[in-house]
């Protein structure tokens, strides 16, 4: 009988030996609680000044075309010397061309979203977001991962304005670790105008793949 015994001892230690491999093992594959919120890619766009801007381009382009037009009429009067004149319009040519090339460089940056955002908040708990006193290009707002909607008010040079989103989600683990999807499902604004195009598909918007363009 006494065998017997020792190898039920034995064989009740590799036992617990074993049910503690697979709680470590369990425990290893466990995900992580931290959360990866979805988040809104948006590029906001002064409207106004690029409309001014571009105005003052077309007038310029008018402008320079009524000069051409001029110098080659004067080339043509073989009475009188015109050099004075043409070399005049010339370089009032000269300087309007400058001019609009400053413009130019102005409205390239306006078209690339480049703004001074002073705050964007959300009423719904959302942590502030408080952007660098540089400007940017594209900022990453975080939607609300337990609701189907985030609503901001967005502080832009000077002049407050709204911006809601919403979103359908879903719950995934990568790499051990839980991340929440938003798929958009609109993104409006009484202030802004609001535009966008889905990257992934044309029903599927999935929000962290998506810039949102928001013209003021």
């Amino acid at each position: 009988m006494r065998p017997v015994i020792k190898m039920s001892l034995k064989f009740s230690a590799f036992l617990s030996l074993c049910v503690l491999i697979v709680a470590l093992s369990c425990e290893d594959t466990e995900p992580e609680i931290d959360n990866i919120d979805p988040f809104l890619n948006i590029v906001f766009i002064n409207g106004d000044s690029l409309d001014q801007l571009n105005a003052l381009i077309e007038e310029i382009d008018l402008t320079v075309k009524d000069i051409d037009d001029t110098i080659a009429i004067l080339a043509l009067d073989s009475v009188i010397d015109r050099t004075e004149t043409i070399d005049s319009l010339n370089e009032e040519k000269a300087a309007l061309n400058t001019t609009k090339s400053a413009f130019n460089l102005t409205v390239t940056d306006i078209e690339s979203g480049s703004v001074r955002v002073f705050g964007i908040s959300s009423p719904a708990g959302i942590n502030p977001i408080i952007p660098s006193p540089d400007s940017a290009e594209i900022f990453r707002i975080p939607l609300n991962p337990a609701e189907d909607i985030s609503e901001f008010e967005i502080s832009l040079e000077g002049q407050q304005y709204d911006l809601k989103a919403t979103y359908e989600r879903n719950t995934v683990v990568e790499q051990r670790t839980v991340i929440v999807e938003a798929f958009l499902t609109d993104v409006i604004s009484e202030s802004l105008e609001i535009t966008y195009i889905c990257q992934d598909s044309s029903t599927t918007c999935t929000s962290n793949e998506t810039t949102v363009t928001a013209r003021f």
